[in-house]
């Protein structure tokens, strides 16, 4: 009764409660006008999902060397400021927190974490506090999980390589509907669900200019380049071509080589009309709703640019000067 009556509430700090995700996403809500100039919103590599990995494979949790941490499944969950576990005697601030919970097995054994407001909780024990499933979370305050898991996956080939984050850029994220529960790798001997399980192929690049891949969904991630087994999905050529074309454009406006700039988030949305987000004082924009993709990018230094579009077509939303953004429509996941 608590979430409900503070629900009216969670809709107006939804812009406030957007660090919950990984990522504190910038240009929220179109009440100003963005631009480029002179300083661009930036972006953070820190992955509290990779903090969180990490932490349960340390010597006080599971003692495994965090590449036997396996990611189970990622749920959305809302909660108040205390994320789904209450203490006795410990307040919690009465905010919607929009967050997710994951979980992490090693061997035989499963931690649960719950993720919001910046910060990560665990592992979760029932039997120290009241824990909390939490409550349904409405679609515009989602957290993006392919982006999550993109930025996931970097840190999971700096383990796997010993490199740093720096080592590698995000080249591609493509949403794509797997068409089974082993997401679209089969590995030998394994039986897979066949489930259509949506997610992403993610393509990440290093110096020499060498790609590595990882399928992910909320229902794990697949290190392809280090898993046996062979794809049964590729990547769309269409979106790979768009993704690169978007890349090559922040290298050509900011000056900085294609190969630094990374993607960090690809969505699929719904554009309330023709300007596609982009509002241009004077404009006249056709008042059909468009299917297209919101997209966030950086050059390497921090900078992040945000790319409004639908089909093949994009425009550059961070540097149209004086420009309104406005958000997509809300979309059922």
């Amino acid at each position: 009764m608590r979430l409900l009556k503070i629900a009216g509430l969670a809709l107006l700090l939804a812009g406030a409660v957007s660090a919950c995700s990984d990522r504190e996403p910038a240009g929220q809500g179109g009440d100003e006008p963005i631009s480029a100039t002179p300083a661009p919103p930036s972006v953070s590599d820190r992955s509290l999902l990779h903090e969180a990995r990490l932490d349960a494979a340390s010597a006080r949790r599971l003692n495994v060397d965090p590449l036997k941490v396996e990611l189970v499944s990622l749920r959305h969950a809302g909660w108040d400021g205390c994320l789904g576990v209450a203490s006795p005697g410990t307040p919690c601030r009465e905010i919607f927190v929009a967050g997710y919970i994951a979980v992490f097995r090693a061997g035989d054994r499963e931690v649960r974490y719950h993720i919001g407001l910046g910060r990560f909780i665990g592992p979760v024990d029932p039997a120290k506090a009241t824990v909390s499933d939490g409550s349904p979370v409405p679609p515009e305050m989602q957290t993006d999980f392919n982006a999550v898991l993109a930025l996931y996956a970097r840190y999971d080939f700096t383990l796997r390589t010993k490199q740093s984050i720096s080592s590698n850029v995000t080249q591609a994220i493509l949403p794509v509907a797997f068409p089974d529960a082993c997401l679209g790798w089969e590995r030998p001997g394994a039986m897979c669900a066949l489930v259509v399980t949506p997610g992403a192929i993610v393509l990440l690049r290093t110096p020499g200019d060498k790609t590595y891949r990882y399928h992910v969904s909320a229902s794990g991630i697949i290190a392809t380049d280090f898993t046996p087994g062979a794809a049964s999905v590729e990547p769309p050529a269409a979106l790979l071509d768009l993704q690169r074309r978007l890349r090559e454009d922040v290298a050509a406006r900011t000056g900085v080589a294609t190969e630094k700039v990374s993607l960090y988030s690809f969505r699929e949305v719904t554009w309330p009309n023709g300007c596609l987000g982009v509002e241009l004082p004077g404009a006249v924009c056709t008042q059909a709703l468009v299917d297209g993709f919101l997209a966030t990018l950086s050059d390497g230094t921090g900078a992040e640019y945000r790319y409004h579009g639908a089909g093949d077509h994009f425009i550059a939303a961070s540097f149209e000067q004086g420009a309104r953004l406005a958000d997509p429509l809300p979309r059922e996941p």
